[in-house]
């Protein structure tokens, strides 16, 4: 590789959100580069271009609900043989000026993508659910009897869904993690720490209107399409949709 040019470019392009991993796949495939980790890894450092640290992960504390649950359907089986499958979700308290909104966000599990959001007020996760997984089907036409995946507690998914997933939501079978176990739903999880490391206006001093704004951006139009996801072997969705295609 001539240069560090082309590694931060790469790097600039994506607002310092990717690592040596991600920047491999990208010059590998964009213009047929190859380079090691340790000179990947010298680059941003040399150029003041370091990727976003990760924040120290807090378990969140018991809400202290008390309502019937379903049973751990996914059970920590995060592989979808095809799209509209297994969806995952669940709900963050953003930092905003004036406020505290939430997103409500479902997670497709066979290529990652966001297919259904619903920001809310500062009220909590229940007036977000039933929005957000109407989204995600309407995006999406799911599988006959699809499994959507839920966690529990007050920032999170509540459960049951309001309108009864079983009967009325496209016949979909609900399941929601067990009590303390925050990594049955790692999916959705990881979704809503890296949106908040990789978001900058997420720093409590912008309005929530802005707030919104941005973060739909991001997930329409920079997670959706371009951003790898080392699940998918540094691929986009839209790269696993092409690549299935063909």
């Amino acid at each position: 590789m001539s240069g560090g040019g082309t590694g931060t470019a790469c790097v600039e392009e994506h607002h310092c959100r990717y690592g040596r991993r991600r920047i491999q796949a990208g010059l590998r495939e964009r213009y047929g580069l190859r380079a090691s980790h340790k000179r990947l890894a010298k680059l941003p450092r040399k150029y003041g271009l370091n990727a976003r640290g990760r924040r120290k992960f807090i378990p969140a504390a018991d809400s202290g609900r008390r309502l019937a649950v379903c049973e751990n359907l996914l059970n920590r089986d995060f592989h979808a043989a095809g799209p509209g499958e297994k969806r995952v979700a669940g709900s963050a308290c953003l930092r905003a000026a004036g406020g505290r909104p939430y997103l409500t966000a479902a997670l497709d599990l066979y290529d990652r993508k966001i297919t259904g959001r619903a920001f809310g007020g500062t009220t909590g996760a229940e007036e977000t659910a039933a929005g957000a997984l109407e989204t995600a089907v309407g995006n999406r036409k799911p599988r006959p009897s699809p499994l959507f995946h839920s966690g529990r507690g007050g920032t999170v998914l509540p459960s049951p869904v309001p309108g009864n997933l079983e009967g009325r939501r496209h016949q979909a079978r609900q399941s929601v993690s067990r009590k303390g176990n925050c990594r049955d739903n790692a999916r959705a999880e990881r979704f809503f720490r890296t949106l908040q490391r990789e978001l900058e206006i997420l720093d409590g001093r912008q309005p929530a209107a802005a707030v919104r704004a941005s973060v739909f951006q991001y997930i329409g139009a920079y997670r959706n399409r371009i951003r790898r996801h080392s699940a998918l072997d540094c691929l986009g969705p839209v790269m696993v949709t092409l690549k299935k295609v063909a």
